[in-house]
């Protein structure tokens, strides 16, 4: 994969609720059971924006590093659509 760890991570958070769940099944090194669970929390009422960034941090971790990806804190915040946090190797909080 040569895309950047910023392309990734807005690709990975556009892409549909429904779609993601496929993401997770091809794509994450989840277990099946973990994934049924993330999405029950999910139907529960959490918000689909946190498992789109537990996926997109495990995807950029994949093909690029750890490092690449979003700081903890900062995923959560770049995860909302009015945040303009785009620290990927340093937390600007």
């Amino acid at each position: 994969m040569s895309e950047s760890p910023d392309s990734m991570f807005g690709k990975l958070m556009s892409i549909s609720d429904t779609l993601m769940w496929r993401y997770f099944e091809l794509l994450s090194f989840r277990s099946l059971e973990d994934i049924a669970a993330l999405r029950q929390e999910i139907e529960g009422g959490r918000n689909p924006r946190d498992a789109k960034v537990m996926l997109a941090q495990e995807i950029i971790a994949r093909f690029h590093s750890a490092k690449a990806g979003p700081a903890p804190c900062c995923a959560r915040r770049c995860a909302m659509p009015t945040c303009s946090c785009r620290a990927w190797t340093t937390c600007s909080t």
